[in-house]
């Protein structure tokens, strides 16, 4: 019987220890939403003051081995028909939408690209990094 206490014991130390080590550490406001060993992905919820207009945007970083995914996807919606916006992080032009005749854009980075419509070289993003659409404004986090 005393054995038995002693090998539970110990199985449960080593349950414990490996429950511990799985889980990452995250510190400080640049912690993100979702972080793996191979995964980092951040959302920014785009809104504005003056219009009815909305936006979203959802940043990706996967590692896997050697090779590492970056993808960046930026929507708005109900703004105005037939317009042309820039897209900025953090205050910077990285692209521009133009939106439909109901007043919805939507634009893609993704690297390694190998789509021809979408746009190569993400942007590197990390939380608190604010995005912009023309009227919408969000923060990722």
């Amino acid at each position: 019987m005393k054995r038995i206490k002693i090998l539970s014991v110990a199985l449960l130390s080593a349950c414990t220890f490996a429950a511990f080590a799985a889980v990452p550490l995250q510190a400080g406001s640049d912690a993100p939403v979702e972080a793996r060993r191979d995964r980092v992905e951040f959302r920014a919820d785009m809104e504005s003051d003056t219009t009815l207009a909305s936006g979203r945007a959802r940043y990706k970083f996967e590692s896997r081995g050697m090779a590492v995914r970056v993808r960046l996807d930026v929507s708005i919606e109900d703004a105005e028909p037939d317009t042309t916006y820039d897209v900025l992080i953090n205050g910077n032009a990285v692209a521009s939408v133009t939106t439909n005749m109901f007043g919805a854009a939507e634009v893609t980075f993704r690297t390694p690209n190998n789509d021809p419509d979408d746009i190569p070289n993400t942007p590197t993003i990390k939380a608190g990094d604010e995005i912009s659409v023309g009227p919408v404004t969000g923060f990722f986090k």
